[in-house]
Formats: structure tokens, C-alpha cells, sequence
């Protein structure tokens, strides 16, 4: 009997050791980094910047950071509940943990972003608005934008051919 509880406390610690080690965070141990800026205003600068420089330069460091996880075939936060960030000048960062690639695509925009209508696979964002930021990345990539967000409701969307239709967008709200 003595033997079996050992045996069996051995087996359970070898079986947290090998847990620990393969849940070591929610990032890959080396990733390639891919950065895109913001798109810029109808002046032709970016975001958040009135003399053409990039934003967040003149505003010091990004005041707001978002971090949206890619995963396939989801956006977290943004699916499944509101993903949620302050107004002004915001760092997003997406990462990537899925096995396929995948775009962040952030639209200013009060209309449902469930409700699009989609085309040989891509959702229609037109009635979305004017697009505010961008990553696509591939498994395991890292992107990051600099954008100066408004109060507001924003939709996500991942327009990889059938990944919208697979449930892959969400929404913001910044207030």
C-alpha cells in the first residue's frame, strides 16, 4: 500500500513538473516582431499628430496600452466580451498564439461588426469606416501600432479569408 501512494505522488509530481515547463507564459519562447503604424488622418499625417511626425513622438510614450490575443479563431478580448481602452494616445499590441495567421483590424464605427456582409470569404468593412489600425501576422508574431483613440465604439475584424466568417471579430470601446 506504502508503494502505491508512493508511486502515485511520484507520477503526480512528474506530471506538474512537465505542466510547468510547457506553460511557460502566454508568448513563444523567440518571436518575430512586425510593426505597422497607424494609419494617418485626411491631412496626410498620423495618428494623433498634427506636424507629420509619428504618434506618440511629440506626446512622449504611448499613455494607454492595449493587448489583443489572436488566437484561431477569436480576438481576446473583443469576441467574447468588449475588449475596453481609455481615450487618447494608445499603444495595441497584437500577438498572435494561433496556428494560422491572422489580421487585427480596427475600425472607428458604431455599427455591429457581427453584421457584415461577406464575399468570397472577406467581410465587406465599408460600412465600417475608416480603419484606424492594422497588424497581420503569422503564428507566433508580435505587431504594434501607436494610434490616438476617440471615445467610442470600435469593431475588430480579422479579414483573412473565412476567419471573419469563422467568428473572428469583436469589439472596442473606448471611453
Amino acid at each position: 500500500m506504502k508503494r502505491r501512494k508512493w508511486l502515485l505522488a511520484i507520477g503526480l509530481i512528474a506530471t506538474l513538473a512537465v505542466f510547468a515547463t510547457s506553460c511557460g507564459g502566454n508568448e513563444p519562447a523567440t518571436q518575430d516582431v512586425a510593426v505597422e503604424e497607424a494609419h494617418g488622418d485626411e491631412h496626410g499625417t498620423e495618428a494623433g499628430d498634427e506636424h507629420g511626425t509619428e504618434a506618440g513622438d511629440e506626446h512622449g510614450d504611448a499613455t494607454e496600452a492595449l493587448v489583443i490575443e489572436l488566437t484561431d479563431f477569436a480576438q481576446v478580448p473583443g469576441t467574447y466580451e468588449p475588449a475596453t481602452a481609455k481615450a487618447g494616445v494608445t499603444r495595441i499590441e497584437t500577438l498572435n498564439t494561433g496556428k494560422v495567421e491572422h489580421q487585427a483590424e480596427i475600425y472607428a464605427t458604431h455599427a455591429d461588426p457581427a453584421a457584415l456582409e461577406v464575399e468570397d470569404g472577406l467581410a465587406i468593412t465599408e460600412p465600417l469606416g475608416d480603419e484606424v489600425a492594422h497588424s497581420h501576422l503569422q503564428p507566433g508574431e508580435r505587431g504594434e501600432t501607436v494610434a490616438d483613440l476617440e471615445p467610442g465604439r470600435y469593431a475588430l475584424v480579422c479579414n483573412i479569408p473565412g476567419h471573419y466568417e469563422a467568428g473572428m471579430f469583436g469589439t472596442l470601446v473606448v471611453k
